[in-house]
């Protein structure tokens, strides 16, 4: 590819105001381009998130593979030959349209970034292309495999679960409840709460019990917060699918919030949090919920089981007549589910659903010029759990929406 000049800047329609002739101009302003092209990638480059471009860096992987199979070129990249790439998702990777989509999107992305930012602007994406445009509405249509995705738990549903559903004569079954109790209350993706490090230290007082001090490189700690008059658990999150690294450096990181008590659900979060560091010792500076050993007290480096086994068996537990269709599709997104539903359906909004659980959603002006606090989330989560409308005691048996 040879690279036309661009009338921005290479070549302007008029002379240059300084009487120096093109070449000689372009030479000066070289030194004060170089940082505003940079800054031009930089501003690009962060308008996708870093997970998005991981997504599109192993698409085009995936394409690549498909042009050495054929023993083609990949690039240019002609509209027919994407035509093609999609069917060999759809038929042959077995794929759902959705994500043939994406691995073509990541092929424009590519095209894009020749284009706009190596400023090749003879470049067509041939992901414009009519024909291709046409061929991806249709396996829209017709190609969408059935959604599988997480569903959410009643009020009902998350009080019998927590109340008689995990085993804690266990280690492993107060590593599992610890761990739902995280993705539930505090709105945790699976890989955020599973890289959440507690620095801690037990000190015991002068009647010989034991107490939890958090140190301050803690990733997890209790505090006193004024403005509920009770203490409330903090969640630093510098690794998820919304948190960039380099955001992270800068400002710790997003935080999760939860109240310490959430009496009217049955959850006692800051007394489990100490209880389980008393009980377990996970190592100080390590991974809060690392996995325990199934005897001694030592830790594995990885679940023999996933938690979502552990999960399913404790509502299997709390609820025995449920179905297994049901019962599959329960798993650790279910939790961020529940808790945004229920604060939708007593009237929060999008924003403070979306800051309290870690989602991007896309800002309008008038929201640069605020923040949800600590404190509206945990009085909005106080609000759920005085209103819930769990039993408090009996029973439980499977909701009768959820019978056959």
């Amino acid at each position: 590819m040879h690279c036309h000049s661009h009338a921005d800047y290479s070549d302007p329609l008029l002379p240059p105001p300084s009487g120096l002739s093109a070449s000689a101009a372009a030479v000066s302003r070289k030194g004060l381009l170089k940082p505003l092209i940079r800054g031009r990638l930089h501003i690009l480059s962060v308008s996708l998130r870093t997970s998005t471009r991981a997504q599109y860096s192993g698409s085009r992987a995936s394409y690549l593979t498909f042009c050495r199979e054929l023993d083609i070129a990949p690039f240019p990249s002609s509209p027919a030959m994407l035509m093609d790439f999609a069917i060999h998702c759809i038929h042959v990777l077995k794929l759902d349209s959705s994500t043939t989509a994406l691995r073509l999107r990541a092929i424009g992305a590519y095209y894009e970034y020749v284009r706009t930012r190596l400023c090749f602007r003879h470049v067509r994406n041939p992901l414009r292309d009519p024909e291709l445009l046409e061929l991806m509405r249709m396996l829209g249509a017709n190609f969408k495999k059935a959604g599988g995705g997480r569903i959410a738990l009643s009020a009902a549903e998350l009080f019998g679960l927590f109340r008689q559903g995990f085993v804690t004569r266990t280690r492993r079954g107060r590593w599992a409840r610890l761990f739902g109790l995280c993705l539930n209350f505090a709105m945790l993706r699976y890989t955020a709460a599973s890289e959440l490090i507690v620095c801690y230290r037990v000190d015991v007082l002068s009647d010989g019990t034991e107490t939890v001090t958090f140190l301050p490189d803690s990733e997890v700690f209790i505090y006193s917060d004024a403005s509920i008059g009770a203490e409330a658990v903090t969640f630093v999150i510098r690794s998820d699918k919304n948190v960039d690294a380099r955001r992270a450096a800068d400002d710790g990181g997003r935080r999760a919030f939860v109240p310490g008590d959430l009496p009217k659900l049955g959850i006692a979060f800051a007394f489990e949090l100490r209880s389980y560091l008393l009980a377990i010792r996970p190592p100080s500076g390590g991974p809060l919920l690392v996995y325990p050993d199934k005897k001694g007290y030592g830790f594995a480096p990885k679940p023999s089981r996933s938690f979502n086994t552990y999960l399913r068996e404790s509502y299997r537990r709390a609820f025995p007549d449920v179905l297994p269709e049901y019962l599959a599709r329960i798993g650790s997104h279910s939790g961020r589910k529940t808790l945004a539903q229920l604060l939708w359906d007593f009237g929060f909004s999008r924003q403070l659903i979306a800051t309290a659980g870690g989602w991007f959603i896309k800002r309008e002006a008038v929201d640069l010029y605020f923040r949800t606090s600590a404190s509206l989330i945990l009085r909005a989560l106080l609000t759920l759990s005085l209103d819930a409308s769990a039993p408090a005691s009996g029973p439980f048996s499977l909701p009768a929406h959820q019978r056959d």
